[in-house]
């Protein structure tokens, strides 16, 4: 489903903020210009994390503006936001390249709010350096955690994918501090800072490969934000924006909403790719780029409790329940209720105290456990159908496209309740009560489909 409906009154992002920008923009414009990129942070001592109300969890520097526009317009009209670049590293370019992107990405956040005045710096975030800019006079941060991408297909040796598959088992962060990254810092460090922001909602990018082709950092960073939400028992909303498969969809953002994304997108590239001066918004941005953002796409875990029968897609029939033989599927009309709480914890009516846990081994049958918070007990059931488990899945070559474990069994009576690693390949569906299956009937379909007459893809085809 796309993100909300453009047609009320007073959607308009624009004019929402239009009060921000006007006094400051002159002033800002002539500060960009000069030093367009060049904003280099003091190695120590940055401004302080502070709670924001929306975390945008990116890989890179332009993945907010072009695949999240409504999203992060409306975060940055509601108030304070956090936006992290995961795999903001360059490897293949060096950091200067790396330092460049960044700037560029603050030109086109300080320019939606009329502030360049940025105060950069680097901070320990459970261990690991984070490159943090926070503007001033506006509540807006943006961290670079300077971990290098490694490419679209994961081609680069030292790509997240290869790191995550255990080969090569870590890679060093780029950037004027340096260490090393492993799927475990980087778990650990995706969790301090959804701790650190307590976000009252998080946007970040497809999960599990569900949709078709993307970008592996777009996956693993999104991933790496579960998994480091699971950790916490984040109870909070989380938004996951498709990638570079929606190109084949309908169109979904124009007016306003769309120029205004537009305007973001050519400040940014103005400064990246030099389709412009630096300190405007070029006309004429990356048509692949215009292609995506006219294209919003999204998916949501829902905070909101829900009960019921937990039933299997693929046989509707059968549900969730406790047995002698442990946690299986049987006949919807004796299995237990099942009920999902805000925290992501499945429990099962009339068993007190215990919830669903997946175990070490992603072969292996779902158990009962004492409730904690903990990450093989955290359940995010999306407006899919899917029912993603928070525990992280060890590393196996073939990962590409499946690395999220999620709940599963074979569509037959009597079948164990299984975590296995999922994705591209196995993603199987439930319906939880009636709120899922509300949930379901509206996933994947646009708000608003508009017309193909000046379509930003047709450039691009």
């Amino acid at each position: 489903m796309t993100l909300r409906d453009h047609d009320g009154p007073g959607s308009s992002y624009r004019s929402r903020i239009a009060g921000w920008q006007a006094p400051v923009l002159s002033a800002f414009t002539a500060v960009w210009i000069t030093g367009c990129g060049d904003n280099i942070p003091d190695p120590e001592g940055g401004p302080p994390l502070v709670p924001a109300r929306a975390l945008v969890v990116n890989a890179h520097f332009d993945d907010d503006i072009i695949l999240m526009a409504p999203a992060l317009q409306d975060a940055l009209a509601a108030g304070s936001v956090t936006a992290l670049y995961v795999f903001s590293g360059d490897l293949r370019y060096g950091d200067g390249h790396a330092r460049h992107a960044f700037g560029a990405a603050q030109v086109a956040w300080g320019a939606m709010v009329g502030s360049s005045a940025w105060d950069c710096g680097y901070l320990s975030v459970a261990g690991a350096p984070a490159h943090h800019c926070r503007l001033r006079d506006r509540p807006i941060s943006l961290i670079s955690l300077d971990i290098p991408d490694g490419g679209i297909d994961a081609e680069a040796a030292w790509s997240p994918l290869h790191v995550f598959e255990g080969d090569p088992p870590s890679i060093a962060i780029r950037g004027e501090i340096g260490g090393t990254a492993t799927p475990e810092t980087i778990t650990a460090t995706l969790a301090a800072l959804i701790e650190a922001t307590a976000p009252a909602q998080i946007d970040a990018l497809d999960l599990a490969a569900t949709h078709g082709r993307d970008h592996s950092s777009h996956m693993f960073a999104s991933s790496y934000a579960f998994w480091g939400a699971a950790r916490l028992g984040y109870p909070g909303p989380i938004r996951w924006h498709r990638g570079y498969n929606v190109d084949v969809e309908p169109r979904t953002l124009d007016g306003e909403d769309y120029a205004a994304a537009h305007e973001m997108l050519g400040y940014f590239d103005a400064c990246y790719t030099g389709c412009g001066p630096c300190g405007t918004s070029c006309s004429n941005p990356d048509p692949q780029h215009e292609c995506w953002m006219s294209r919003q796409y999204s998916f949501t875990r829902s905070p909101v409790a829900a009960s019921g029968p937990l039933a299997l897609q693929a046989a509707p029939a059968l549900c969730v329940s406790a047995s002698p033989a442990g946690i299986t599927v049987a006949d919807c009309a004796t299995a237990d209720a099942v009920e999902l709480d805000a925290g992501g914890h499945l429990h099962l009516a009339g068993l007190d105290g215990v919830c669903l846990a997946s175990p070490l081994d992603p072969a292996g049958a779902v158990v009962l456990v004492p409730c904690a918070t903990a990450p093989e007990q955290y359940w995010a059931s999306d407006s899919e159908g899917h029912l993603w488990n928070g525990r992280r899945p060890g590393g196996a070559p073939g990962m590409d496209y499946d690395h999220v474990r999620c709940l599963n069994a074979e569509p037959q009576a009597g079948a164990a309740v299984t975590a296995p690693v999922c994705g591209s390949r196995l993603h199987p569906t439930w319906t939880l009560g009636s709120s899922a299956a509300r949930n379901l009937a509206t996933s994947g379909v646009s708000n608003r489909a508009v017309p193909d007459e000046s379509d930003p893809c047709l450039l691009v085809r």
